[in-house]
């Protein structure tokens, strides 16, 4: 009891102490000793204004920052004299904060509660925050005409209350403490002790209020520690650079903490998907939307505050990780980014952007004509590394061009000559290339090949592109193993995709498949290996130059040179489940037959691809069997293209309603190959079932649960997917399904965590996210999206501009499957940015 005395009598000190003085009010007080000494003429409430702006420019006071502390320390402190504005005295509020943190630290030591059980157990509706009385513009420009006048505290006072009726009133003790928290956060925090000494450095004020901050975190319920840290993150944005690392400290481990529980929130309910958490119309608890509206607060604190280029190294270490904590344990925080760039200030809004090109470079692609945004991740900032201004580095997948496609340009980025038929793609800006077109060190490994029986070399070319890394590698700390990028003794190995059919280096057989095929090692050996053959790598020894004895068997020296016997067997156990005979296509549907078609016609190009530029040899081929196609898979393709061109009638709803709306014919031979088919059928996989409208149900097979939903779902099961694919697109087949959703997954439309391709053992509780929004979904997050884009638009920064571009191109492509509110909104900022570059040229 006493000690709540004790406590209740340090709270109304400190209640009744004398409100800091505003700093826009110091650097008015220093601008006009400043216009005394000068003897300007200036007068008026405007010239006042300027007096403040240009001793605030010239002073260098800003947030955090104390007047006083300069190479003229005295002349200051007497011109503050003057004015009267250090009638403030920071000591003796120091002094209080000090006995305050001093009783809470020995009262937690003890045992004792200072605040009775009354306040634990309650639920986040029992009380909000209490709202601040905001400053009033007048009352803020009436200090101009008189700075010496007493400055009075812009926050209520808090209840007064006897200390007889504590014993009643713990929870308004423990509100008080709230209050007065707050205002020390807020408010005192953002000035320095005047009188510094030994134990009490000149930020100690901050620090003591951290300290109060903890031990009540550490005694408080789940709502009003969401309250506290609510506080320390809005203070990361008012509070001094130097207090920063020790802001973000405190923050890391509370955060952490707090979204653990959120994310044990959300997987009380494994049935359902995971909906954003800006989509306020679907049920989700209050405790979920408080915890998960702590993230964009905590983004927008850190792109406001911390600079990578001029960040020390300590502070960017604290601030990566708490931005490491955020991408992993928020599976939307994309979402969060996105709300980032389309409502904060400019400085935040590129950093922002910068983090979503880094983390998530699939959703926002990369630009080729503007400067390439710098990457923010703790190994730049170590190496100092400047951004990235090669236009050429992509990250290319096998793709195909039809005619029949008439939203598709066909024009090489390299040659500029038309393409037809087989080339790559880019999935992060859409250029494509003929394969002959590729001939960059990090597209290309080049060979010279030397027989013995012949004096003339023979240069080899194997084709591929590195894959992206996952979010999870690039955070800070990542729990799990690096698998796109493995060191394994000497070798280096990267996780390509080929576009030529070669052998592992290994086991001497072919790397088979069309996305991720192989491990590439960029060391001493230059050679391709299986995924699952890195476990028994031979050793790393230069590989560039084989020289190749036909007096001995040459399918040991030659790494190019395999048997027909051993690649038909290899094919048996890879490519035959692909291939199906017109009697077996007959139990197949037309979606099933066109995904067939699309991944056997792939391999197939890459596999001529090999043996024209001779990173496959074969030796006892069969006869009876083209050169060109030694396994005979021209003849399957063209039964699937003749099933295809024979059953337009029996498409799916979904890719019959699709070419309706587009008036075009279903896609068959380019229903794998058309970006935008891919971004209508994302968009139905996440989006929630209508009534009455067979549409594909992201919440699984539960016909008899009614689940109201208003928004599209952010991450769905895996074995959701796949039943939503079996009944609305007629793909049953998990092979088929697996092909289907890696090439989403190659495009960016969706990310399966933790490994490169979707595999059809993959477990199905396994969950599959979608990032950012599409303009077609049923969600209020696409009002973020639309938002992001006219703000970028809207900027003068090229790179910005392209950015936009990029985001309507992947994410908000105009189609009637759209909203007209969404239509109208992108088609009004594309026809003002277009009109604007008008008049500018003009």
């Amino acid at each position: 009891m006493e000690s709540r005395k004790l406590l209740s009598h340090l709270l109304d000190k400190l209640e009744n102490r004398e409100s800091a003085p505003d700093l826009l009010d110091l650097a008015h007080a220093r601008a006009c000793s400043t216009h005394r000494a000068g003897r300007g003429k200036d007068k008026g409430s405007v010239g006042r204004l300027g007096q403040v702006m240009v001793a605030a420019a010239q002073s260098g006071i800003g947030v955090g920052q104390h007047p006083t502390s300069g190479g003229h320390q005295d002349d200051d402190e007497s011109s503050e004299r003057e004015t009267g504005l250090l009638n403030w005295d920071t000591e003796s509020t120091f002094d209080l904060v000090d006995q305050t943190r001093g009783l809470l630290v020995l009262a937690h030591r003890q045992g004792l509660d200072l605040f009775g059980g009354d306040s634990f157990g309650r639920q986040f509706d029992d009380h909000l925050p209490i709202p601040t009385k905001p400053r009033k513009l007048g009352a803020r420009l009436s200090s101009f005409a008189s700075p010496t006048a007493t400055q009075k505290s812009t926050f209520p006072d808090p209840p007064r209350i006897s200390i007889g009726e504590l014993a009643s009133s713990d929870r308004t003790l423990l509100e008080r403490l709230f209050d007065v928290l707050q205002v020390l956060m807020h408010q005192d925090g953002l000035h320095q002790i005047q009188k510094f000494r030994l134990l009490a450095p000149p930020k100690a004020l901050q620090a003591a209020t951290l300290d109060i901050a903890s031990v009540v975190y550490s005694i408080s319920d789940l709502d009003d520690k969401v309250r506290i840290v609510e506080m320390v993150i809005a203070s990361l944005t008012y509070m001094a650079p130097p207090r920063t690392e020790r802001i973000c400290e405190w923050l890391e481990g509370r955060l952490g903490d707090l979204l653990d529980t959120l994310d044990k929130e959300r997987r009380l309910s494994p049935n359902l998907p995971l909906l954003s958490t800006l989509s306020l119309l679907h049920d989700a608890p209050q405790a979920c939307l408080r915890l998960s509206a702590l993230v964009p607060a905590t983004l927008v604190a850190l792109t406001t505050t911390i600079q990578s280029p001029s960040t020390p190294l300590s502070t960017a270490y604290r601030a990566h990780g708490i931005l490491s904590l955020l991408l992993k344990t928020k599976p939307d925080c994309a979402l969060d980014l996105l709300q980032v760039i389309a409502f904060s200030s400019r400085p935040a809004r590129r950093a922002a952007l910068s983090l979503l090109s880094t983390y998530y470079p699939r959703l926002t692609g990369h630009n080729i004509i503007a400067r390439r945004l710098p990457e923010i991740t703790y190994a730049h900032h170590i190496d100092g590394v400047k951004p990235s201004e090669d236009g050429e580095s992509h990250t290319y997948i096998p793709w195909r061009i039809s005619s029949s496609d008439p939203l598709t340009h066909n024009r090489c980025l390299t040659c500029e000559a038309e393409i037809r038929g087989f080339c790559v793609k880019c999935s992060l800006c859409s250029d494509i290339r003929h394969i002959q077109c590729l001939q960059t060190p990090d597209e290309m490994m080049t060979y010279d090949v030397i027989r013995m029986s012949t004096s003339t070399p023979k240069i080899v070319h194997v084709k591929y592109s590195r894959c992206l890394p996952r979010l999870d590698e690039k955070v800070l700390n990542g729990t799990t193993p690096r698998t796109t990028r493995r060191q394994i003794g000497q070798h280096d190995l990267h996780l390509v995709n080929l576009f030529t059919l070669t052998n592992c280096e290994a086991c001497r057989e072919p790397l088979w498949g069309t996305l991720a095929q192989a491990y590439v090692c960029t060391g001493g050996c230059k050679r391709f290996f299986h995924p699952t053959c890195i476990d028994r790598l031979p050793y790393c020894r230069p590989g560039q130059h084989i020289v190749i004895d036909d007096i001995t068997d040459s399918t040991v020296s030659d790494p190019f040179r395999i048997t027909g016997p051993t690649l038909q067997a290899s094919s048996d156990r890879h490519v035959a489940p692909f291939c199906l005979s017109s009697s077996e296509l007959e139990g197949r549907t037309y979606d099933e037959v066109a995904v067939l078609y699309g991944h056997l016609w792939t391999q197939r190009k890459i596999l001529e691809t090999g043996l024209a530029t001779g990173t496959i040899y074969i030796v006892g081929r069969d006869k009876s069997r083209s050169r060109s196609d030694p396994l005979g898979l021209g003849a399957f393709t063209r039964g699937y293209e003749e099933f295809l061109a024979s059953h337009l009638s029996t498409a799916s709803p979904a890719a019959a309603d699709f070419a309706q709306v587009n008036a075009t014919k279903p896609l068959a031979q380019g229903y794998l190959f058309s970006r935008h088919f891919l971004t209508y059928c994302t968009a139905l996989i996440r989006s929630p079932p209508g009534p009455g409208v067979d549409l594909l149900n992201p919440f699984g097979n539960y016909p008899e649960e009614h689940i109201e939903n208003s928004g599209a779902a952010e991450i769905v099961r895996l074995a959701s997917i796949r039943s939503s694919l079996a009944h609305d697109l007629g793909i049953h087949d998990e092979r088929l399904v697996t092909v289907f959703l890696n090439q989403l997954n190659a495009l960016g439309l969706c990310t399966i965590s933790h490994q490169p391709l979707v595999r059809d053992d993959t477990d199905g509780d396994q969950g599959m996210s979608f990032g950012l929004p599409l303009l077609m979904d049923a969600s209020p997050s696409i009002e973020i999206l639309i938002t992001a884009i006219e703000v970028l638009l809207d900027d003068v920064d090229l790179s910005f501009n392209e950015q936009a571009l990029l985001l309507l191109e992947t994410r908000a492509w105009p189609s009637l499957l759209c909203s007209p509110y969404a239509l109208e909104r992108v088609t009004g900022a594309v026809t003002a940015w277009v009109m604007h570059e008008v008049r500018s040229f003009f």
